[in-house]
């Protein structure tokens, strides 16, 4: 009996965990996303399958979403380096009505998923009116570490408009 009842019991685990793979990319990314202790790895992010990309942008897009897994969204594309993602990041990282938050996401992820293509743009915020954007860029950029992106760090070091660590 004892036997039976362990089957029955495993059995129903095994079922109400299939059960939840197959809810939509979008509740379990936004499960993921909402995580208290919050750190999905690329491949954590990747493995929700095909159609997470565009979820991660539905999520970022979404003004509805709460504002820390908007972040969390943008972030996550960073994992992803094809050229329309890119234009995503590169358009939120441009928007001016964007919350600075969503902004330093892009940026940060477009320095993860482009690295050199994106130093131009991500140099561009090295004189940002708001000094912790400055400061993400120039972070951005040490992130990068090509030739380029240091020469731009350090002038805008020298011109004063970040401090000298990032």
């Amino acid at each position: 009996m004892r036997g039976l009842t362990a089957f029955i019991v495993t059995l129903m685990i095994m079922v109400v965990s299939a059960a939840a793979d197959e809810r939509p990319v979008n509740d379990r990314l936004r499960t993921l996303l909402s995580d208290r202790h919050y750190h999905a790895s690329e491949e954590a992010v990747k493995e929700l399958g095909p159609d997470v990309n565009a979820a991660l942008k539905e999520i970022a897009g979404d003004e509805s979403e709460p504002i820390f897994r908007r972040v969390r969204a943008v972030s996550a594309l960073g994992y992803f380096d094809d050229d329309e993602t890119s234009l995503f990041l590169e358009n939120i990282a441009r928007a001016n009505g964007r919350l600075v938050a969503i902004r330093w996401a892009a940026l940060r992820s477009l320095a993860r998923s482009k690295g050199n293509d994106s130093v131009e743009l991500i140099s561009g915020y090295l004189k940002d009116d708001n000094r912790f954007t400055r400061r993400v860029a120039g972070n951005s950029l040490q992130t990068i570490g090509s030739e380029k992106a240091l020469r731009l760090l350090g002038e805008a070091r020298r011109e004063g408009y970040i401090p000298d660590s990032p």
